[in-house]
């Protein structure tokens, strides 16, 4: 009886089929949810500073005075001096090109906050470090509830959007430890290297409030960096201090480079930047370096809760526990997908080498086989089964 049906009923009944099937795939892929905001209270801590030239200086500095003093302000077991090898004079890897650069909106405040003021200051003094006009401004990103305050001095010679983009390319799992940005030129009263290294190149240090201040036109890799030491100090018990870190090094031969020998606080804040890098490059070591030689480092950064793929690059301040972040307020709205943009050692599907390619979400990565395509068999709940199950009985009577 069907066999002998018009070939007008076979194309409609395909034309059916085909609108149906359409129609559940878009079902299945749709992504996209609103969170609820909460916020947490960020503990209180002492006013204690490291200063880095770029990534290759350190000191401590007093925030009440901003003068730089020895190295006494940290433990005696975070200051001393690393007996590691360094695999190379300074990190040569580029740790910027994965990284994703949330939107963002930016509204200027009508006072510069305390914590910003007290720098700057039209006549010179031991404190200046601004001896212009400073101006605050609130940057929102689109991945943070909460906005991120950049003080800026007229004459900084890196310029407000050049910060707002390396502020945001920071991970936002790791920026949300960050506090109030400081920009400011070379040549403030108060930048001096507190170890003789010469200040004239940019550099930064951090306060343990999560205030990090730049000096110059400080580098993506200095940000990651410094945003690393505000980690390491927001919970109130570093992590660079702790015996597991400090048992980790002490089972190590290696460091990355010469400067995180300088001491284990450093040493952090490299693996900090290196962390990075090898969860954008599928765990992957930077040409030149090796990871057996650094394995229990590797092992304690890894252990940590910041430094996974979901967490890291999770595109909303709002991930983790209360454990000491500036900013922990997601957006009223989150993109589907981890906000992140790896470059795999081998591209696939056909992208040029180096091409950014977007990471899943966690909802979207189960619907995709190993190789990264679409597998519409994966989640698929009963009434679509039925569907396919019909598709495969119409078309099959419908070819007959």
């Amino acid at each position: 009886m069907f066999a002998s049906a018009p070939s007008s009923f076979k194309f409609s009944a395909l034309a059916l089929v085909g609108f149906l099937f359409l129609t559940s795939s878009l079902v299945v892929e749709a992504e996209g949810a609103p969170l609820r905001s909460r916020r947490s209270k960020s503990a209180s801590y002492a006013n204690i500073a490291r200063q880095d030239s770029g990534t290759s200086a350190t000191s401590t500095a007093s925030a009440t005075t901003t003068t730089p003093t020895s190295s006494s302000a940290l433990s005696a077991s975070q200051s001393q001096k690393l007996t590691l090898t360094p695999q190379q004079p300074a990190l040569n890897f580029d740790v910027t090109a994965p990284l994703y650069t949330p939107s963002s909106s930016l509204v200027t405040l009508p006072d510069v906050p305390a914590n910003c003021a007290i720098y700057a200051s039209i006549s010179p003094s031991p404190s200046s470090e601004c001896t212009g006009s400073m101006t605050a401004t609130n940057v929102t990103f689109d991945d943070c509830g909460d906005a991120f305050t950049i003080c800026r001095c007229e004459n900084a010679e890196m310029s407000l959007s050049t910060a707002v983009d390396r502020l945001g390319k920071v991970p936002v799992g790791l920026r949300r430890y960050v506090n109030t940005v400081v920009v400011v030129p070379l040549g403030g009263a108060n930048e001096t290297a507190g170890d003789g290294t010469s200040a004239g190149s940019p550099h930064a240090y951090t306060l343990t409030s999560g205030d990090i201040h730049f000096f110059g036109d400080v580098q993506q890799a200095s940000w990651i960096h410094e945003s690393g030491h505000a980690y390491d100090y927001a919970s109130g018990t570093p992590h660079s201090g702790s015996e597991e870190w400090l048992g980790a090094i002490g089972n190590d031969t290696r460091a990355p480079d010469t400067y995180g020998t300088n001491n284990a606080v450093e040493e952090f804040a490299q693996m900090t930047v290196l962390q990075v890098y090898l969860l954008t490059h599928e765990n992957t070591m930077p040409p030149g370096y090796s990871a057996d030689c650094m394995s229990h480092q590797l092992a304690f950064m890894a252990s940590l809760p910041l430094f996974n793929a979901t967490t890291l690059f999770a595109n909303t301040c709002e991930v983790g526990e209360n454990d000491g972040a500036r900013h922990t307020t997601g957006p009223a709205f989150v993109n589907g997908g981890l906000r992140v943009l790896p470059v795999p050692p081998v591209p696939a599907d056909g992208a040029a080498s180096g091409a950014p390619i977007a990471v899943p979400s966690p909802a979207a990565a189960a619907a995709m086989d190993p190789n990264g395509r679409k597998n519409a068999a994966v989640g698929v709940n009963a009434p679509t089964f039925a569907l396919f199950m019909a598709v495969g009985l119409v078309v099959g009577v419908a070819m007959a």
